[in-house]
């Protein structure tokens, strides 16, 4: 395992984070360090992942079938500062895997070497 506590992180890749007993499911991890200050609207508008409305900086890591997740570095950092969760770092990648992006009604095509996260406020990443 990798020292999560490191202030110095690879700049390229990914890291492998890992949840001890969930599969195929979401981890959601919560900043409670950095409300969302944006208008109302904002602020009471329902996740499209887990309908629930959030008040905080929140993540939605989607945990393959052995519990892992490819995340950026960005992401791993916010991760990090609000604590990890029950997620533990596993490694670094300097080659994630391409992701396919699915749609009702077929694929939407390819995005390479980005993480399977829904981040609840993207003007905040």
């Amino acid at each position: 395992m990798i020292q999560t506590n490191s202030p110095v992180v690879p700049n390229d890749g990914g890291f492998i984070i890992t949840h001890p007993t969930k599969r195929n499911a979401f981890e959601v991890v919560t900043d409670f360090k950095r409300p969302y200050k944006g208008p109302d609207t904002l602020r009471t508008a329902v996740c499209p992942t887990c309908q629930v409305i959030h008040h905080f900086k929140t993540y939605h890591i989607m945990l393959d079938e052995s519990g892992r997740c490819i995340v950026s570095p960005g992401v791993f950092n916010g991760l990090r500062k609000a604590g990890m969760g029950d997620l533990d770092l596993e490694d670094h990648t300097s080659t994630p895997p391409d992701q396919v992006l699915g749609a009702a009604g077929g694929m939407m095509g390819l995005v390479p070497s980005r993480p399977q996260i829904y981040i609840s406020d993207p003007s905040e990443e």
